[in-house]
């Protein structure tokens, strides 16, 4: 079979095809996204909220990691996801985070309780032995699952305290 020169452009079978084969793709991806009716609709009051002001996007649910004593920025349930945390001398947590939930993928601590606690999702804290947490004694490390309204109050309360003792010295 011999090769067609590239500057010699398609016409007729061969350029319908091509353009058959683009089409056939790009409805393929546009069936792989959700549809607008799946969207959640940001909340009026994610604008003025503090989550929006630290440049956070918004989600249902935020997973709050805390390692050694200290807390960092909250994480967006926004789809899945893999944070790995890592401390001193080779001591790691791996968290997965979904739409709806986070669970501790991997540890290195000896006893993998943190692993087996399983996922924590807004529709289960509820039910779980430990609500809302998963907890890694051996590593230090907590993971809290929060809703937007709980993480929006535990910010604005975090802020105001800090403000209160500014105001002090």
């Amino acid at each position: 079979m011999r090769s067609r020169p590239r500057n010699v452009r398609k016409t007729g079978p061969d350029r319908a095809l091509t353009l058959f084969a683009w089409l056939a793709a790009f409805l393929l991806l546009l069936s792989c996204l959700p549809s607008r009716a799946e969207d959640e609709a940001v909340p009026d009051i994610y604008a003025d909220s503090v989550l929006a002001s630290l440049g956070l996007p918004y989600a249902r649910a935020y997973a709050l990691v805390t390692a050694a004593g200290v807390t960092y920025v909250p994480i967006p349930l926004l789809g899945d996801r893999e944070y790995t945390l890592r401390q001193r001398e080779g001591v790691e947590n791996t968290i997965h985070v979904m739409k709806d939930g986070v669970y501790m993928a991997s540890a290195t601590c000896e006893n993998q309780d943190c692993v087996h606690q399983g996922e924590v999702t807004v529709q289960n804290r509820g039910t779980r032995i430990l609500g809302s947490l998963i907890i890694c004694l051996p590593n230090q490390v907590e993971v809290a699952l929060y809703t937007f309204e709980e993480m929006e109050a535990l910010l604005n309360d975090a802020f105001a305290a800090s403000g209160a003792r500014e105001a002090e010295e």
